[in-house]
């Protein structure tokens, strides 16, 4: 039986299509001025490639279930989520630290600056679905009570 898609994996889905979307389109510019060409460059001119490998990792997380006969996957668990959010979240974040320390980060134009908009927002979507994924687990064991150690009996015959 197949599991439902939740908030969580909702939000991770959403975010995960936007920051894949967002790497191709630009996240700096240079030039234009007095008949200089325009250069941009996107997520994979540095660290952001790591956020689009993880990005699409997640998506590929997403649809492993529904690809499987059984409808289950031994990797769709909370803690696949949390490590490839976490490496989505540092790829961002490094790709920001490389074009501050270039001195090529920009906030706007809007327009100009897209991509990096895109990937930030489907970043902070992300984390916010992996907490919601990592919150429902944390629900669903408190609920289960505490754990039960099991005896085995013995199997030879009295």
């Amino acid at each position: 039986m197949r599991r439902g898609l939740g908030m969580g994996r909702l939000l991770v889905g959403i975010g995960s299509l936007l920051a894949v979307i967002g790497a191709f389109l630009p996240w700096t510019y240079a030039g234009g001025e007095i008949g200089l060409p325009v250069i941009t460059s996107n997520a994979f001119d540095g660290a952001g490639i790591l956020m689009f490998i993880a990005a699409v990792a997640l998506l590929a997380l997403l649809i492993l279930p529904y690809a499987s006969a059984s409808g289950r996957s031994s990797l769709d668990r909370w803690v696949s989520f949390v490590i490839l959010a976490g490496l989505m979240v540092v790829g961002t974040l490094l790709q920001l630290v490389q074009l501050y320390g270039s001195g090529t980060l920009k906030f706007l134009p809007l327009t100009d600056v897209l991509g990096m908009w895109l990937g930030i927002v489907g970043t902070l979507l992300v984390a916010w679905g992996a907490a919601e994924i990592l919150s429902q687990e944390t629900k669903a064991r408190a609920t289960d009570g505490p754990r039960q150690m099991t005896t085995f009996r013995s199997r030879r015959r009295k």
